[in-house]
């Protein structure tokens, strides 16, 4: 199945979505379903959401935040006059986690001539995108399946996959350390989250020892196997554990008197409404985090003070999620490119022409994108640069300033 090829990112989804499936978010008395602005009454700029909404036992809970995050955008670009008079909007196609869902929402993207796919389908590369691709529709879904690092000609990524290689730099250099435990799940992605780091390791020269723990499928109680994680006192600890998981995962960590500070997580899993709410502060307080965009609780950041205020206007939430500031960050940086291409000229066409050589042009709430910042394993990253942060005190906090991972490589 394609889900057990699933990179960091969507491992970090699944995870996150478990764990949100069974209980509410802390601002759910006020959520409300973004989407309504009409906007203004030239053509629509036509954008296709393709996300898992249902399947693998309601997957929505976390990957809806993509859609969340890009509707409220588009109701924020609407209210405001939309795109040289042009509105944009966000078709909503569930591909199910199936392969013949995803199929049909890709050739529904096709006949609605959209401009881009949008969203997260983790059985999208071997489906889906072929389908778009032949249309010339650029996809931008996160780096869920092989086709979506490695094809540059159709996939345009523009966060996320150098989480592991950041977090390795990160230990190596402002932690010194000798020792490392990767506590990852018993399945393909946690091989890889292995391999990944290990080769991480290797390619910048540091003298560490890592040692994997896995955790098998369907374990209630992880304590034992946090207990094998500590009992070599290791120097750091690297996870994918979000949502419910994280809840567990952490709480024996804190019961094993591990320090909060060197355990290192995914952006993913920096989640307020799935974790950070969940778990009291003796738990959370200190964990770290590679993160793809700007520190949500950073308001002085004048796109994240745009983009909080527009997720509380038009969603009734926070934010305060990765996965929601990607989909809002999508959104905003293609009106941008809508601009600078033209209204008038605006389409699958010149978007893919665009972003196939595009150099330095700014990316709402993130670094820019650069084709030159692509690597021969993964050509369609446009924007690898990560932050380092920790959870201090009840907010995030940033430790490491925007850095790109592979450059510190032999």
């Amino acid at each position: 199945m394609l889900i057990n090829r699933m990179t960091g990112v969507a491992a970090a989804a699944l995870a996150l979505t478990m764990g949100l499936a069974g209980c509410g978010s802390s601002d759910a008395d006020t959520q409300k379903d973004p989407g309504s602005v009409s906007g203004p009454k030239g053509d629509p700029i036509v954008f296709y959401d393709i996300t898992d909404a249902t399947g693998l036992g309601a997957v929505s809970a976390a990957i809806s935040q993509f859609t969340v995050g890009e509707l409220a955008a588009q109701d924020y670009i609407n209210e405001n006059g939309g795109v040289g008079g042009r509105p944009i909007k966000i078709v909503k196609c569930d591909s199910k986690a199936d392969p013949a869902a995803t199929t049909a929402c890709a050739q529904a993207a096709v006949n609605d001539k959209a401009v881009a796919k949008l969203g997260l389908s983790v059985a999208w590369g071997e489906n889906g995108f072929p389908v778009i691709k032949r249309a010339g529709i650029p996809s931008l879904n996160p780096p869920v399946n092989p086709q979506d690092l490695q094809d540059g000609e159709g996939s345009f990524v523009t966060g996320g996959s150098s989480e592991y290689e950041a977090q390795v730099q990160y230990i190596g250099e402002e932690l010194d350390a000798r020792s490392l435990v990767v506590f990852t799940d018993e399945n393909p992605s946690g091989q890889d989250h292995v391999t990944r780091v290990k080769a991480a390791v290797k390619n910048y020269g540091f003298d560490i020892d890592v040692q994997a723990v896995y955790l098998p499928a369907g374990t209630a109680d992880p304590t034992p196997f946090v207990a094998k994680a500590v009992s070599s006192d290791p120097d750091a600890i690297m996870t994918n554990q979000s949502g419910a998981q994280a809840v567990s995962a952490y709480s024996a960590f804190a019961q094993q008197g591990y320090p909060a500070e060197q355990i290192f997580n995914q952006g993913g899993a920096a989640d307020y409404e799935s974790f950070f709410d969940k778990v009291d502060g003796s738990v959370s307080d200190g964990t770290m985090f590679a993160y793809a965009y700007e520190n949500p609780d950073n308001t002085e950041n004048a796109d994240v003070k745009l983009y909080r205020d527009a997720m509380e206007k038009y969603a009734g939430r926070e934010g305060k999620s990765e996965f929601y500031q990607w989909g809002f960050a999508n959104v905003m940086t293609l009106a941008d490119i809508a601009e600078e291409i033209g209204a008038d000229k605006f389409d699958a066409a010149s978007l893919k022409e665009f972003l196939t050589d595009v150099e330095d042009f700014p990316m709402f709430m993130a670094q820019p994108l650069s084709r030159s910042l692509s690597t021969k394993t993964a050509p369609a990253q446009l924007r690898p640069q990560i932050q380092i942060l920790q959870y201090k005190d009840g907010k995030l906090e940033t430790v490491r300033g925007w850095f790109n991972p592979y450059e510190a490589m032999k």
